[in-house]
């Protein structure tokens, strides 16, 4: 588990330097489902632990592998977007359920709502049955969240 967070923090930093080599000044929108929505939140949290609040746009995360209950890493990831905060969702995910109930005792982003203001939460189940479903159906899953 730790090797995974090491990673994906590292992924976030890689992330981070790709998007502002690419474009030095946002707005920025970020978009990523299953492990990328992960990467993105850890983007986010290191975003805002070095004082960028605001940096970003929009956010969509879909599918998420992260607590849908851990109100605070949610407050802190939403003080760095400035407009739309989006958690797609799909309780029939039966595959991340799995996965991620192995090592984890609550319920992930990507399974629930996560109920906080200022994070608009899109219930995708009548989309998704499983988490294989995503990449076939992502247009399907923009179009639900009004991107």
């Amino acid at each position: 588990m730790i090797v995974l967070m090491t990673l994906l923090v590292t992924f976030a930093e890689l992330l981070i330097s790709s998007v502002r080599s690419i474009q030095p000044h946002g707005p920025y929108r970020l978009m990523g489902y299953s492990l990328g929505a992960k990467a993105i939140f850890c983007c986010l949290q290191l975003l805002a632990s070095s004082g960028h609040h605001g940096a970003i746009e929009d956010v969509y995360l879909v599918g998420g592998p992260m607590s849908a209950s851990d109100h605070k890493a949610w407050r802190q990831a939403r003080s760095v977007v400035s407009g739309r905060f989006v958690n797609g969702f799909a309780s029939r995910d039966a595959v991340l359920g799995i996965i991620y109930r192995a090592t984890h005792l609550d319920t992930p982003a990507g399974l629930s709502p996560v109920c906080l203001p200022g994070v608009e939460d899109v219930d995708l189940s009548r989309l998704i049955k499983s988490h294989s479903e995503y990449a076939s159906k992502m247009d399907d899953c923009v179009a639900a969240m009004r991107v």
